[in-house]
């Protein structure tokens, strides 16, 4: 919700609209690129066409980027780390601003000090896997919960088992895991169930 307000439903002029989409798109662009520089990635033809346009693709952003009025106006630290750095990809609210943080974000958008005190931390947890999200499902009175809500959590691990089946095909390391004795049986039901039902994360 804050990203997509960040980046489409800001009151900010058409050049920071555009040095906030731009700085978007190629943070994950140079992250990606930068794994398969490494070689951690399993080595293909689909791959090595991927990388390639991902090279094109990352000249052009970095093109336009510089192009940008208020790209141009942000500090050379800034800039740099922007283009530079895979995950640095917040432009300063105000030029002479350092990058926002995501607290910043919300209050940004109005949402307020108690969500961003309160709620947010919350929210962050379930977000990057943290244990408050498994325990507060443990925790819910299953039985009670509606067939609606059922059938969105089914979705969920649905997608999850079809983003995890993607990595396995990058990584091996991956494959390593959902391997194991104690995975390989759910992770296989499930991931039975999303290809019966032509699921592709990938299309």
């Amino acid at each position: 919700m804050l990203v997509f307000r960040y980046l489409f439903a800001s009151s900010v002029d058409s050049e920071t609209k555009e040095a906030r989409y731009l700085a978007w798109m190629l943070s994950d662009m140079l992250m990606r690129n930068k794994i398969m520089r490494k070689g951690i990635v399993r080595t293909s033809q689909d791959i090595a066409e991927t990388f390639s346009k991902d090279e094109f693709s990352i000249e052009l952003i970095m093109s336009k980027l510089k192009a940008n009025k208020l790209f141009n106006s942000l500090s050379v630290k800034i800039q740099k780390r922007i283009i530079e750095e895979p995950g640095n990809w917040k432009i300063p609210i105000a030029p002479n601003m350092k990058q926002p943080s995501w607290r910043d974000l919300s209050l940004e958008a109005k949402i307020g000090n108690k969500f961003s005190d309160v709620q947010y931390p919350l929210l962050c947890s379930y977000a990057h896997s943290g244990s408050l999200s498994l325990l507060q499902i443990r925790q819910a009175d299953l039985d009670h919960l509606n067939n609606s809500r059922m059938v969105s959590l089914r979705l969920v691990i649905v997608a999850i088992t079809m983003m995890i089946e993607g990595w396995t095909l990058i990584n091996p390391m991956v494959v390593n895991v959902v391997k194991k004795k104690e995975w390989s049986e759910v992770y296989e039901n499930w991931l039975d169930i999303a290809k019966s039902l032509n699921f592709n994360t990938f299309a």
